[in-house]
């Protein structure tokens, strides 16, 4: 590219058609907006420009190139019509910026499959919910640190390859049928008493 015009465009862009003009978007055909300019209506392209869907009841910019009509921009819009962004003949969108922000009252992602990746990734928040059918966490620290913490799982397994030590307070362990402890060695130490109640002991 040489920084000129192809000469089909440079002809229709020196042509006096194509001179932009406001028009009122009134439907669609094919997913091409309806615009009513000049007492007529016609289908219209959208411009590769012009990321704002339009929607109708719309002012905007239009512009005739040969037979066909383009959206250039929408200029106004009913308060109350959501915006849609988007580029026209495109499969995929990338926002390149040192810094990119979004505040809203409320955001939602909807995908079929999302992909984060970040060198550093922090959430805060007051509440923070996730639900799924499977969850997976692969991490070679985790570190979990709150004043209450609850677990319910109907069935629930744990492997450690090397050592486990906890220590708590007061340490209290309940089962509704039978409680089974196996090891090569068993060591119980009590500073004071160490009491075994049952109906019936049996050692050996």
């Amino acid at each position: 590219m040489d920084g000129t015009l192809p000469n089909n465009l440079m002809r229709q862009t020196l042509n006096d058609d194509a001179v932009p003009f406001v028009a009122v978007v009134v439907g669609f055909e094919a997913n091409r907006p309806v615009i009513d300019f000049n007492f007529r209506t016609a289908a219209a392209h959208r411009a590769a420009s012009c990321l704002l869907e339009p929607a109708e009841r719309d002012v905007v910019l239009a512009v005739r190139t040969g037979t066909d009509l383009y959206v250039l921009a929408i200029l106004e819009r009913p308060s109350e019509t959501a915006a849609t962004l988007s580029v026209p003949g495109a499969d995929s969108v990338t926002v390149s910026q040192p810094h990119v922000a979004v505040r809203c009252d409320t955001l939602e992602v909807d995908a079929d499959r999302t992909t984060l990746r970040s060198r550093v990734a922090q959430i805060a928040g007051r509440t923070l919910s996730a639900v799924a059918e499977r969850l997976d966490v692969v991490a070679r620290t985790l570190r979990r640190s709150a004043d209450h913490e609850f677990s319910h799982a109907k069935t629930a397994s744990r492997t450690v390859e090397g050592a486990e030590s906890v220590t708590a307070g007061e340490l209290m362990l309940e089962a509704r049928s039978a409680l089974t402890q196996r090891a090569g060695i068993v060591l119980v130490d009590a500073r004071e008493d160490v009491r075994v109640n049952g109906e019936r002991i049996t050692m050996g």
